[in-house]
């Protein structure tokens, strides 16, 4: 699985976008992948795309691959994506996904997305 997630990372930050492919379908032919190990493979790739707009869709395509919500909203917060982790998160309606989207919100200053989060959270029960 190991040298998958380097591979992965490596094709992802090269924009070997055709050898990426290859890979994630490898991995999903694998009788063993679990949800986990897929969406592991998944988020290191995420993660080495680089920031520009040649990238953005191959971004978004690879982050609606990943199996889990939590791995989703995880992806959308490390590439600066909070509205679409807020709406994701909210959809879900998971309590914990909108705290860890406001704290990212918080850490770089993004007044609108804190703002949906408090209203949301002071809606939810055990607030």
């Amino acid at each position: 699985m190991r040298v998958m997630t380097k591979a992965a990372r490596h094709f992802s930050a090269t924009g070997d976008w055709q050898r990426l492919d290859s890979i994630l379908r490898c991995m999903q032919s694998l009788v063993m992948a679990s949800d986990k190990s897929s969406d592991q493979v998944l988020l290191a790739a995420i993660s080495a795309v680089p920031s520009d707009s040649k990238s953005a869709k191959q971004l978004d395509r690879l982050i609606g691959m990943l199996r889990s919500l939590d791995s989703k909203v995880e992806a959308m917060i490390r590439k600066n994506k909070l509205k679409n982790a807020y709406l994701a998160a909210v959809k879900g309606q998971r309590v914990d996904l909108v705290r860890r989207i406001s704290h990212a919100a918080r850490e770089q200053n993004i007044a609108p997305i804190i703002r949906l989060c408090e209203q949301f959270l002071s809606k939810s029960p055990g607030h």
